[in-house]
């Protein structure tokens, strides 16, 4: 089985693309959405519009982040949406 492998830079950068090699491997995971949910707990401790460093969620060898948070994002939203149609 594949991995969803989640990396991280380690420190933030500003101001120019990150190099390849700045990228290191932060954890692996078999899910996609226990990739989503490990980046979202090494997140946690920031105040909201803070950061301090970059991750992203790589599958296969391609960065799938914005697809994987796409999806995950979807499915709150289909969540709550049934959620409110089952109380009318």
């Amino acid at each position: 089985m594949s991995k969803y492998i989640v990396q991280h830079t380690g420190y933030p950068i500003v101001g120019r693309s990150i190099r390849p090699d700045e990228w290191k491997v932060y954890s692996q995971h078999d899910t996609a959405s226990a990739a989503a949910k490990a980046i979202s707990r090494a997140q946690a401790h920031l105040d909201n519009g803070s950061w301090d460093d970059h991750y992203r969620i790589m599958h296969n060898g391609r960065d799938v982040t914005s697809q994987v948070m796409t999806e995950l994002a979807d499915k709150r939203l289909d969540s709550i949406a049934r959620r409110f149609a089952s109380r009318r």
